[in-house]
């Protein structure tokens, strides 16, 4: 028999310390500094770009490679809903592996298509919470998640880096000779600069930010600390959700690999496995709407700097993975039409519900 939640999402925990009317202003003011910070960056991303330089680029896709790699972004989608269900079946829930499909895709639409200061991740947690026999696990089970995947895709980075590390390429004066004025440093302080922005208008907006992050910590804590406890006796999960999210990752990046092959451009796998997830983990930083501008600026900041590709075909390469990610977003927004997220249809233990 389905219970109310005992408490909030621990992603939402903060909320409670706020009265409602300064919340829902903070959400409305939050949103609009995100959505201007994204305009902004592709503002600057576009200036100076010789369009012509781009539309040849764009030119140089493969219709092929392009469906591939958006096919194989969102089967790692798939992929990666299934790690978080057995990580939540870790915990001792028992979701079915379809629910934690459809919810996770609920999730991707919402980060990756909505412009709503509501992320995928409040929502997924949100949703579990309300139909679990145990809500704190369940909405605990999100923020275990995604930590996971940050650990994982850290740990790969220091693997890639050290059994095969990047050969030395040319100066920064050398690459900004060959690629123009949009180079490294400048994507180091427009991105610093959006930061100390972000954290301006947040403190401002919120007086009692000590007192709210203070209260968030102490509810994360004490969450993680019941799942550690959880998965000591059972260590090999959070180890089987790490390892398929190495083959998810490696997956996605070796089908933009072959995209970029296809454009002309000749950096070798070892720059995409150490670049892609240092753009996906920056781009994770909630100073714009979707990581938008921030995914785009370092994917195409290092692959200028660093694998000395031109910037045309950084941006197109770029671009061509923001089209795949709002693809593979969109089954989710088909669920939430279809009335698919809604609670009265929704049953976890297989016994009742819709669709």
């Amino acid at each position: 028999m389905d219970q109310q939640p005992r408490v909030k999402s621990l992603l939402d925990r903060s909320v409670t310390c706020q009265p409602p009317n300064r919340r829902e202003g903070r959400k409305v003011w939050t949103t609009c500094v995100r959505v201007g910070v994204a305009v902004g960056a592709m503002a600057i991303i576009f200036y100076r770009q010789d369009m012509r330089a781009l539309r040849s680029a764009f030119g140089q896709v493969d219709p092929l490679h392009l469906v591939l790699s958006s096919l194989t972004f969102f089967l790692g989608q798939i992929l990666l809903a299934l790690r978080w269900w057995v990580l939540m079946r870790g915990l001792g829930l028992g979701v079915a592996p379809l629910w934690a499909i459809k919810l996770h895709l609920l999730g991707l639409f919402y980060n990756n298509v909505m412009p709503s200061s509501m992320g995928g991740d409040i929502l997924r947690a949100y949703y579990v919470s309300r139909h679990t026999a145990d809500p704190v696990a369940a909405a605990a089970s999100v923020f275990i998640d995604r930590l996971v995947a940050g650990v994982t895709m850290l740990l790969v980075l220091v693997v890639v880096l050290v059994v095969w590390p990047l050969p030395t390429g040319p100066s920064w004066l050398e690459t900004k000779a060959l690629n123009g004025p949009l180079t490294v440093p400048l994507w180091v302080y427009l991105l610093a600069a959006c930061l100390v922005a972000w954290l301006v208008v947040i403190v401002a907006l919120r007086p009692g930010l000590t007192r709210s992050i203070t209260c968030w910590l102490r509810g994360v804590v004490q969450r993680l600390t019941g799942c550690a406890m959880t998965y000591g006796h059972r260590p090999y999960i959070p180890l089987a959700a790490m390892g398929m999210t190495v083959v998810l990752q490696t997956m996605i990046i070796v089908a933009f690999w072959l995209l970029g092959r296809g454009m002309g451009i000749e950096a070798g796998l070892r720059y995409y496995l150490v670049i892609f997830p240092l753009t996906w983990l920056f781009s994770a930083i909630p100073i714009s709407i979707a990581g938008v501008g921030l995914l785009e600026g370092g994917t195409v900041g290092l692959f200028v700097h660093l694998a000395v590709v031109p910037q045309e075909k950084a941006l197109a390469l770029a671009l061509c993975q923001r089209f795949a990610w709002v693809v593979a977003s969109l089954p989710g927004g088909i669920i939430h039409m279809i009335g698919k997220h809604r609670p009265n249809s929704i049953s976890f233990d297989g016994r009742a519900g819709g669709g």
